[in-house]
């Protein structure tokens, strides 16, 4: 039962840390300064998922413009693909130069280097963690936030762009098959009713 006790104090004491750093916030800050640096991270998150969102839509608008013109599923993945690699890179290079950690990326990578940092138990759950936002940026999120997450690890920006080239084809193929499939049933459905 000891053991447990000291592992689960270890784990809160890490967690505690990790929501410190993620919120850029010392341990004397004084509530009103606690206060400020919270609402300017949550407003940098709103923004960005806001305009994530609405950037977004252009994909299905896509999907459903060039079906409407015929091409077919290959095509329209790479136009797909072209379009993500263009607004996910814009987000890096937005982070990077015009609103810092814009994505709350960085903040991410630096709450989960700080358990890291403590090694044993700190490690495997930042490694863990790490996976999970890994599966999560290439399947939702977007490749834009893979390549400033692991900014560290890359030498340069053409490793960024290249990172992003990469994870992009995974969104481009996913999405324009969900798309497809959901406008294909849509013009199904108006095929029966008129």
């Amino acid at each position: 039962m000891k053991r447990l006790m000291k592992l689960a104090a270890t784990v809160a004491a890490l967690l505690k840390e990790a929501w410190l750093v993620f919120w850029k916030i010392d341990e004397e800050d004084r509530t009103k300064e606690v206060a400020s640096k919270m609402a300017k991270t949550v407003s940098k998150g709103a923004a960005y998922s806001l305009s994530d969102n609405l950037l977004t839509t252009l994909s299905p608008a896509t999907v459903g413009f060039l079906k409407w013109l015929g091409w077919e599923d290959t095509g329209i993945t790479i136009v797909i693909w072209v379009e993500d690699v263009a607004i996910a890179y814009g987000f890096v290079l937005f982070s990077r130069s015009i609103i810092e950690d814009f994505t709350l990326t960085e903040a991410l990578r630096a709450s989960i280097d700080s358990i890291r940092k403590n090694g044993g138990i700190g490690r495997i759950i930042a490694n863990i963690l790490t996976v999970g936002l890994l599966i999560r940026f290439s399947l939702w999120d977007g490749p834009e936030r893979i390549a400033i997450f692991f900014h560290k690890e890359l030498p340069g920006r053409i490793q960024e762009l290249l990172i992003v080239m990469a994870f992009s084809v995974i969104q481009a193929i996913f999405w324009t098959k969900l798309y497809s499939l959901g406008i294909n049933g849509l013009v199904d459905i108006w095929r029966l009713l008129f």
